[in-house]
């Protein structure tokens, strides 16, 4: 009988080992089949993204943007490889949308009716996440030139850098005496930079013999002629 007792639990024993794993055997790892790209994990059955990157399998690249701003005082012309020029007026946005890590190559320009154009250089990629913004901005170097003529003569050349040796710019432009704020061009700016008028007619002139400018981005200066 005591053998008996001892076979028996010894058969229940195995019963129980055998049911453990038939029992272990049905719960399947709901990530054994499920492959991951670019870095993610698998949780439940799911993945798991790293930063950049989207998709059941996280198999694409995210879309984000880049916004480009134009803080300047005149048009600014976008030229980036793949796309038509993009023209962006003072204080609007242009925004173009990427794949996270792509790159935007290009130039972008802008200037007055006159002065000097000025340049910048497009390089950037599209960020991981979110939206990248470019801020286009004028260096304090230059300043921007805006002409109001109230007087009752048109004036028809300015030198801007009156005797700035290497510095000094003639320009040829039609200033109408009708008290319109007329925007010319960008110049550089230097503690003594004044701006010199003209007219045909002899004896009427315009000198501003100091600008006093901020030396601050975008900066502008107003010449009132009267």
């Amino acid at each position: 009988m005591q053998h008996f007792r001892s076979l028996l639990i010894v058969l229940l024993a195995i019963a129980a080992t055998f049911s453990a794993v038939i029992i272990s055997s049905c719960h399947k790892d709901a990530c054994s089949n499920v492959h991951c790209q670019n870095g993610g994990n698998c949780s439940g059955g799911n993945c798991t993204c790293t930063v950049g990157y989207v998709g059941s399998r996280c198999e694409n690249k995210a879309k984000t943007t880049i916004t480009y701003k134009n803080n300047t005082n005149t048009r600014i012309m976008l030229n980036i490889t793949g796309y038509s020029p993009t023209y962006i007026m003072p204080n609007a946005s242009a925004t173009f949308t990427g794949n996270f890590g792509d790159q935007e190559l290009g130039t972008a320009t802008t200037s007055g009716i006159l002065g000097t154009q000025i340049n910048w250089d497009i390089n950037y990629a599209f960020p991981d996440t979110g939206g990248l913004q470019v801020n286009f901005n004028v260096s304090s170097d230059y300043f921007y030139l805006y002409v109001k003529n109230t007087s009752t003569y048109t004036y028809t050349q300015v030198t801007v850098n009156y005797l700035l040796t290497g510095y000094e710019t003639d320009e040829n432009v039609s200033i109408p005496s009708n008290g319109t704020l007329f925007g010319i061009g960008y110049y550089l700016a230097f503690q003594s930079s004044n701006l010199y008028f003209y007219t045909n007619l002899r004896g009427h002139s315009c000198f501003y013999n100091e600008l006093f400018l901020p030396f601050t981005y975008n900066q502008t200066f107003t010449a009132t002629i009267q």
